[in-house]
């Protein structure tokens, strides 16, 4: 019966999955040409003009020529360091670039879900949970690079768990090309007393933003401000998953009380809680107090369940919560982010109450190895 059951959960999961992504045959995918952009510009030797828009005026009347319409996000937003991951795209066709990322997130799911597991010890049976969540398809789906964060954060919490605190806070680093969802961990490896890793973050970041520097130039870097300033690329606010989407449709009287929730949590969680519960926290805490946070930012979530001690906690976060809201309104999501902060500060509050404190959880992996 347990093997009849475990069939089933995997045969719905795979079922819900390809529901999912089956308009992407029909439809491409809205976020992906940002990146193909950027690639045509790194292979013409155009790096420097990367915030530009003029730049990107002749591709986008060629994509026009063509057919494609419907371009989604056109301005490469990321930091310029990482244009350069998207060169070889620069070298084959628009749909031949969609098939090629479309397969590499496909790969970069089956490594997640399938290892996982294996780096923070939990039941193979949440290799179930993993396939099925709902910003994991969200990012294949809308061609986004989140899968790659997640994987970089994993590999980096991972190493940091084994005692490899510098090769830790390098791999933090590189996973910086989406700054906004990982803002706050530096706090939690300074409040876990991870200072290797710390200096090591800072290290590996100030040296990728002299590259990105070294590429664009003072007039680069403005172009870049302004661009992330536009209209344009904070569009539907609304479709968000943090506290600005709360005030957006509860109003103040939502937001105050979640905002001053999420705060008091954040402290006791950094200022009680092991290494695995401040990583969690922190990771919670950049999405939900980042401006700029949409469904599939929480890809990196999965690594905040892999870290908690807790089992019914683990499921809460891994819930297909998104399925709650709808296509204008992803509230449900931080919903559960706040409850799951003000859930685990009360754990430890009452953990610490009646133990006399909680011991560092180090999931992870929990023999330490020396750099």
């Amino acid at each position: 019966m347990r093997k009849l059951a475990q069939g089933l959960s995997w045969a719905l999961v795979l079922l819900i999955v390809g529901l999912f992504l089956s308009p992407v045959r029909r439809f491409l995918p809205q976020d992906f040409m940002q990146f193909y952009f950027a690639g045509r510009l790194v292979v013409s030797g155009q790096v420097s003009q990367i915030y530009n828009r003029a730049a990107y005026e002749p591709l986008i009347a060629e994509m026009h020529q063509r057919g494609e319409t419907k371009l989604g996000s056109q301005i490469f937003n990321r930091p310029a360091f990482y244009a350069y991951v998207f060169a070889p795209l620069g070298w084959v066709s628009y749909q031949t670039g969609v098939r090629i990322v479309f397969f590499l997130n496909a790969v970069l799911l089956g490594v997640l879900v399938w290892k996982l597991p294996v780096w923070f010890h939990l039941p193979p049976s949440m290799r179930v949970w993993l396939l099925g969540f709902f910003p994991f398809m969200w990012s294949i789906g809308f061609g986004q690079d989140t899968l790659l964060v997640t994987l970089l954060v994993a590999l980096a919490v991972r190493a940091i768990g084994q005692g490899r605190e510098t090769r830790g806070g390098i791999l933090l680093a590189l996973a910086l090309f989406k700054p906004h969802v990982l803002w706050l961990t530096p706090f939690a490896l300074l409040a876990s007393g991870k200072r290797r890793a710390f200096y090591s973050f800072l290290g590996a970041g100030a040296a990728l933003a002299a590259v990105s520097f070294a590429i664009v130039g003072t007039r680069g870097v403005g172009q870049w401000i302004e661009l992330l300033q536009a209209p344009a690329t904070d569009r539907l606010p609304e479709r968000m998953s943090n506290l600005r989407a709360v005030g957006i449709h509860l109003g103040p009287a939502g937001l105050v009380p979640a905002a001053l929730a999420v705060a008091a949590s954040l402290l006791v969680i950094l200022r009680r809680g092991g290494f695995d519960e401040q990583f969690a926290g922190a990771l919670f805490g950049s999405l939900l107090l980042s401006p700029h946070t949409y469904i599939q930012d929480y890809s990196v979530v999965a690594i905040a369940a892999a870290l908690i001690p807790s089992t019914p906690l683990r499921y809460l976060v891994l819930l297909p919560w998104t399925y709650l809201g709808s296509s204008t309104n992803s509230l449900p999501l931080a919903l559960m982010a706040i409850l799951y902060l003000a859930f685990l500060s009360l754990r430890l509050l009452s953990a610490r109450s009646i133990r006399g404190g909680l011991e560092p959880v180090n999931g992870a992996c929990p023999e330490p190895v020396r750099d």
